[in-house]
């Protein structure tokens, strides 16, 4: 049967889904796509940041558990947050202007526009990647099945 608390995973699901920027907005730069503005939605200049990685992480991890043929509008919107955190991300032309080039490639910064470098927007970047890559991996090898739920 469903999962124990299967109806409030969905609902949860559904109020993070609609807090995806999904189209550009009408100022400012089209890098926010994909990234979920999650202080305002409606605003006309969204503004989403690295807890954009939590979500895609979610995200993910819920199509595992769930029957993921029946969920292609989750995985877009994971494949669509994941351009966003490349967004987020260091790289090799965007460091230019800095002295340690190699240890900041792949960093994510907390904002499009705050360059300062935290270990929790890195780290969260890296476990939505990686929570996207075991469900696609399971969707490949188990494409009829969801997985077991982690405890």
């Amino acid at each position: 049967g469903p999962m124990p608390g299967a109806d409030r995973l969905a609902d949860l699901k559904r109020l993070i889904l609609a807090r995806q920027i999904v189209e550009p907005p009408p100022a400012g730069p089209a890098d926010v796509l994909g990234g979920f503005d999650l202080a305002g939605a409606g605003r006309p200049l969204p503004a989403p940041d690295w807890q954009s990685a939590s979500m895609t992480a979610f995200l993910a991890a819920s199509v595992r558990t769930s029957d993921p043929v029946s969920e292609p509008d989750v995985l877009i919107a994971c494949a669509l947050a994941t351009r966003f955190l490349a967004q987020l991300m260091f790289d090799e032309p965007g460091c230019f202007y800095t002295l340690h080039r190699q240890m900041m490639i792949g960093a994510a910064r907390r904002t499009l526009w705050d360059n300062r470098l935290e270990l929790a927007p890195t780290a969260m970047a890296l476990l939505a990647l990686t929570e996207l890559q075991e469900t696609l991996w399971h969707m490949a090898n188990n494409p009829l099945q969801p997985a077991e739920a982690s405890p």
